[in-house]
């Protein structure tokens, strides 16, 4: 089986990258989505984009989501594509730009799972423990955090496990699965 990851020099897609390989998967991986050949995945998994910002930056927001459009459109994919998208898409962020980045991957998984051929889901983590993002967020907001999540803080490897579920339940399509042990804001 073959897999194309992006963002695997990060957090989250680098644990998806290992996840994927210690289970035999073929996995061609980058940081940032590029395509330099035509080839066909069983499985993408996109998990690059921008993190939350101290300042307000709109501009890598909206080419991250531009970048995604186009790498979707240049992949052939035979069986799964998922997008990393975040809690935020559903429940906002501190940083506007974030969620919108977030919330308009959220929109593009009903629109490729018509177009597309293959399944299509998204994963929407909340809080990571040990991320980069949790690591640089303001103390109070992480507390508030890790109090609301009955489930406690997400571990990078749930996220990873979830992509794996996903490779072997083909029932699940069109949709995504929330992981952000119960948080509400």
């Amino acid at each position: 089986m073959k897999a194309f990851v992006t963002g695997a020099t990060g957090y989250i897609g680098g644990a998806i990258r290992q996840a994927l390989t210690a289970e035999a998967w073929a996995v061609t991986s980058v940081g940032r989505p590029a395509l330099h050949q035509e080839e066909r995945f069983d499985l993408a998994v996109l998990a690059h984009g921008p993190s939350p910002q101290k300042q307000l930056d709109v501009i890598p927001a909206i080419a991250s989501v531009a970048n995604t459009i186009e790498l979707v459109e240049q992949l052939e994919i035979s069986k799964l594509l998922i997008f990393i998208l975040s809690s935020a898409a559903f429940k906002g962020s501190y940083d506007p730009s974030y969620a919108a980045s977030r919330a308009a991957l959220l929109g593009l998984i009903p629109t490729y799972a018509k177009k597309l051929k293959c399944r299509v889901v998204g994963i929407a983590p909340g809080l990571v423990k040990d991320s980069p993002i949790c690591n640089s967020m303001i103390r109070s907001r992480r507390e508030e955090h890790k109090s609301q999540m009955r489930g406690g803080m997400l571990d990078v490897c749930d996220i990873a496990k979830t992509v794996l579920w996903l490779c072997d339940t083909p029932s699940v399509h069109n949709t995504v699965i929330s992981l952000d042990g119960g948080y509400r804001r």
